[in-house]
């Protein structure tokens, strides 16, 4: 991890099935070996922010494909791009996207969430629907979108779709529409009411509460140090940080923002402060 050195997986199976962690081989490195991914509770690469700043302006539509959408930065994609761009999500439980998370200052001086309770205190919801949701088995979705497209799959993709039992969906899509204008297909059978933790109800308060908990998280991205939003002023917390109005999820703590502000971007760009 400290040389940034690229290895491929093959060559370090055989360590790793032998039960050793396995270490760079520089001679100025023998740092441990990761994979390249971000594990549960990393900050995500720079380059990751970027690239979605840049995407949000370019993109014709985003597709949102088999995920539970429940844990930050990632499930606040959706609500980070304009409104314009189309939003499909083909997944086998009933999704929603949520609304980017912010706060202010309301008329009583008191802090309130703006994507859940307003200043004079009446509640609204942090979700919203996908302007168009496909729901059942992911795959025979996506390859029935392909035969109605003419796409054709590639090799590997057809060799793994003869191993499966083969589903028609031809007459078996069954259209929901709603006043508001959002389209719901159901494949194979409704799956309307089939939500994540429907076979999980006496655990559904404890995943409220670890939800709400991923949602709120906030990591500085230089010193990586948690940010408390929740904790009172003064305390040995940190309270206070500063968003990046550019970047998607690019967060400094109070400690680094004077230190940083400027190396960041070359000083191009701005940022707010949250409390």
């Amino acid at each position: 991890m400290r040389c940034k050195k690229r290895v491929p997986t093959n060559t370090l199976m055989p360590i790793i099935q032998a039960g050793v962690i396995p270490s760079c081989l520089e001679p100025n490195c023998r740092g441990v070996l990761k994979p390249e991914i971000t594990f549960f509770g990393e900050i995500l690469d720079d380059k990751v922010s970027t690239t979605i700043t840049k995407d949000r302006l370019q993109a014709d539509l985003l597709l949102v494909i088999g995920t539970s959408l429940k844990v930050a930065p990632v499930m606040e994609i959706p609500g980070y791009l304009p409104s314009h761009i189309p939003q499909v999500v083909i997944n086998k439980t009933v999704l929603k996207k949520k609304r980017m998370k912010s706060r202010k200052l309301s008329t009583g001086g008191e802090m309130s969430r703006i994507s859940r309770i307003h200043g004079d205190g009446d509640a609204i919801d942090d979700e919203e629907e996908f302007d168009l949701s496909l729901l059942g088995d992911c795959d025979d979705i996506i390859r029935y979108l392909c035969s109605q497209a003419g796409w054709h799959l590639d090799a590997k993709a057809i060799e793994a779709a003869k191993k499966k039992k083969p589903v028609s969906l031809g007459r078996q899509v069954i259209l929901h529409q709603y006043s508001c204008g959002k389209r719901v297909f159901c494949f194979g059978e409704c799956q309307c009411k089939n939500t994540l933790a429907a076979d999980n109800n006496d655990d559904e308060e404890e995943e409220n509460d670890e939800e709400e908990e991923l949602e709120d998280d906030i990591v500085c991205n230089r010193c990586e140090e948690r940010i408390d939003t929740d904790a009172e002023p003064g305390s040995s917390s940190k309270t206070i940080h500063y968003r990046c109005n550019d970047c998607f999820d690019y967060d400094l703590c109070g400690d680094c923002y004077p230190k940083r502000r400027y190396k960041h971007k070359g000083g191009r760009h701005r940022f707010t402060q949250r409390l």
